[in-house]
């Protein structure tokens, strides 16, 4: 099995190295290409980890060359590639919202608290050494745990990543975030509702906005991400 790493460099998720370290097989991109080209080394590989900062919509092209919104994966783009893929991993903040909006097998995370930018989601302040045992527990997980098939995957990392719950309030945020979709249980997915703009016909002109389901557009719903 040929396995593609795409893991912008950047200091600041370096700690997540160890996690495919030991992989055969495997090509790991960290610069050079553009989110074409990642593309295409993307359709060429059995399975595919991507991991670094990121947002609901894909992979930021940190130190890379992206797309128009900044982004060397993205889902939308990528997303007929990765349904045919078993065992990718999707390790960024926030992932889990576009896997789950596209229907993308693998393990995901939601947002993750890696560094301490990002510790004003919780309620009180937390230590560097806090936020480093959570970093080097999740990592250390997936890397004893990275042969294993995507579910099975996800259910030993929980069960590792969980001795931290109790003393630990990065890993105690982190931990019921963490997502998995298979592809056996992706079979009777379907895609959210998308919003249409359509003509006004009071005659006023311009223009509104309603979903595909019929229902009117009110601004502010969820089901637009």
């Amino acid at each position: 099995m040929k396995t593609l790493v795409i893991h912008p460099s950047d200091r600041s998720t370096d700690f997540l190295k160890p996690v495919y370290q030991d992989l055969t097989n495997t090509t790991v991109v960290t610069e050079g290409l553009d989110h074409h080209e990642v593309a295409r080394e993307m359709d060429r590989h059995d399975r595919v980890i991507m991991m670094g900062h990121g947002c609901p919509w894909g992979l930021y092209a940190i130190g890379m060359r992206g797309d128009h919104i900044g982004l060397i994966v993205n889902l939308d783009h990528t997303k007929d590639i990765l349904r045919n893929k078993r065992n990718t991993l999707m390790i960024w903040c926030n992932a889990d919202i576009g896997a789950r909006r596209l229907g993308l097998p693998g393990f995901s995370t939601g947002m993750f608290i890696s560094e301490q930018s990002e510790t004003f989601l919780l309620n009180a302040p937390v230590s560097d050494e806090v936020i480093e045992e959570s970093n080097r527990c999740f990592t250390e997980a997936l890397r004893c745990h990275i042969h294993l098939e995507e579910k099975a995957l996800f259910d030993a990392v929980r069960h590792d990543y969980g001795r931290l719950l109790g003393h630990n309030p990065v890993a105690a945020y982190n931990h019921p975030l963490l997502q998995v979709q298979t592809m056996e249980s992706l079979i009777s997915w379907t895609p959210p509702p998308q919003r249409i703009k359509l003509p006004n016909t009071d005659g006023t002109g311009g223009y509104h906005y309603i979903w595909s389901d019929g229902r009117p557009w009110d601004g502010y719903s969820n089901t637009r991400i």
